[in-house]
């Protein structure tokens, strides 16, 4: 290693797997490694604020799925020099490795190779420079920043959705009431206020007729709604190094009390307009 290095490279090991923790630490400690252990974000944020770190290796989920993004996010944040690095055991998404590649300087596929996994490290510790700051945004503002790409992706989840798949609906269809929907609630997010008008109730009804026009179930109403949720909420977790954290518990319990709302009205919208056409025998 490097003379400008320390005698023995300081690494955060994030884990929440009781036999990983208990066998990895001690391999990496063998082959010249000052391992601090964290079994959860918590531990790993408490790490993180005591004691400097040259490396972070870190599972990608740590109790909850995509974890590791928050632990590579703080270490990006407050040690900017550290090396950072994922081990996974899903990398066959694409679109998680490409999250991964965006936030994280490297992965790793579980069950690691210690050879492979000490090349990596010594390779991103060799190359390795300071992480430049990413100016921080709020989540309205991501949001409008990927509000096409949302859209793209909502429409693309509800074409390999079985409950959806019969929806009478086409993909232009569903992006414009993607882009349409995702510009409201930047605009609401952005004004502070998470109650909806009158206006805005009556709209959300107007929509849910449509969808009983359409032919739409009343899952299926609920389950459209709920991917369109989940791709936003994915848009955050992909972009966690652009948001500003102070800000993010906020934004999005604003985000979903906006989103329940309008699915409630919309659903309002939905029964009456099945009220009606049971009333006329439709």
């Amino acid at each position: 290693m490097a003379a400008t290095r320390p005698s023995r490279i300081r690494l955060l090991f994030v884990d929440d797997e009781a036999g990983i923790r208990q066998t990895m630490p001690p391999i990496l400690e063998m082959h010249g490694f000052d391992v601090t252990i964290a079994g959860s974000v918590p531990e790993a944020l408490t790490a993180m604020q005591s004691q400097q770190f040259d490396v972070l290796v870190a599972d990608l989920n740590v109790g909850q799925p995509g974890d590791g993004f928050t632990i590579v996010s703080a270490m990006r944040r407050t040690q900017p020099q550290a090396v950072t690095l994922i081990l996974t055991g899903y990398p066959a998404f694409d679109t998680a490795l490409e999250a991964i590649r965006r936030q994280a300087d490297a992965y790793v596929v579980k069950p690691a190779e210690i050879d492979n996994l000490l090349e990596t490290i010594e390779n991103l510790l060799n190359t390795h420079t300071p992480h430049q700051p990413i100016p921080a945004q709020r989540v309205p503002r991501l949001l409008s920043d990927h509000a096409e790409q949302a859209g793209h992706r909502w429409a693309k989840q509800i074409r390999s959705s079985a409950l959806l798949r019969g929806a009478n609906l086409n993909d232009g269809n569903l992006q414009d009431d993607a882009r349409g929907y995702i510009r409201w609630l930047v605009t609401r997010l952005e004004s502070n206020d998470s109650e909806v008008s009158k206006e805005e109730v009556s709209a959300a009804r107007k929509h849910g007729r449509e969808r009983n026009r359409r032919g739409y179930s009343l899952p299926m109403v609920v389950h459209e709604c709920h991917l369109l949720r989940r791709e936003l909420l994915r848009m955050v977790e992909e972009n966690l190094l652009a948001i500003e954290i102070s800000y993010v518990v906020t934004d999005l319990a604003a985000l979903n009390n906006l989103i329940d709302s309008m699915l409630t009205a919309t659903v309002e919208g939905f029964l009456a307009a099945e009220t009606k056409r049971s009333a006329y025998g439709l």
